[in-house]
């Protein structure tokens, strides 16, 4: 009996060392949608500097790939129907719309391509590159630790994109943040 188990060990060792054999016990990559039903797409703006002003957008369609292994890989798409958008405030749903703004009409569509970046000594971050208003420009995001979902924060000066409604009441800057579950949850599990 413990010939044959020293010769059955004797053999995964052979195995192991065989140039070409390789065994990963790693999870590979996983390609996610990205939609309304797993994932959250908002920004924040500061009425005076002070005050919130939330909205989110619900229609839009992409993917995220994961490698649930290396935080540091990720790729991204995104398409956002800009009309899509929802606010609290009728009125501010109507300028964030508006020509000065969004321009919801003449483009109805914003777009993100990026990939995770890691940098050494630092979090990783994803960077791309957006669409929105016409214009195309980079867009970096902090990635937020977690392992239930990827979620994504960034800062977007409205100047750099023609952003000029109500300056002073809107403020300079709006602050995105994206969240998809990685995890389905407990109701998603149930169907």
């Amino acid at each position: 009996m413990i010939g044959r188990r020293r010769r059955g060990i004797a053999v995964w060792l052979l195995l192991l060392a065989w140039p070409g054999f390789v065994v990963v016990a790693r999870a590979a990559p996983r390609t996610i949608a990205v939609a309304p039903d797993n994932t959250d797409i908002g920004f924040r703006l500061y009425l005076f500097g002070f005050v919130p002003l939330d909205g989110h957008f619900t229609r839009f369609v992409g993917s995220l790939t994961v490698d649930p292994a290396d935080s540091g890989h990720c790729r991204v798409t995104v398409r956002v129907d800009t009309a899509s958008l929802v606010m609290p405030n009728a009125e501010a749903l109507k300028v964030a719309l508006g020509a000065d703004f969004l321009d919801a009409v003449d483009f109805p569509t914003l777009a993100y391509d990026g990939a995770c970046r890691a940098i050494q000594g630092a979090p990783p971050r994803l960077e791309g590159v957006l669409m929105m208003r016409g214009r195309t420009g980079p867009l970096a995001f902090s990635l937020q630790p977690g392992g239930a979902a990827f979620e994504v924060s960034a800062v977007l000066h409205r100047a750099a994109w023609g952003m000029g409604a109500h300056p002073l009441l809107a403020g300079d800057t709006i602050r995105l943040r994206v969240t998809t579950r990685l995890l389905p949850s407990a109701r998603d599990a149930a169907h």
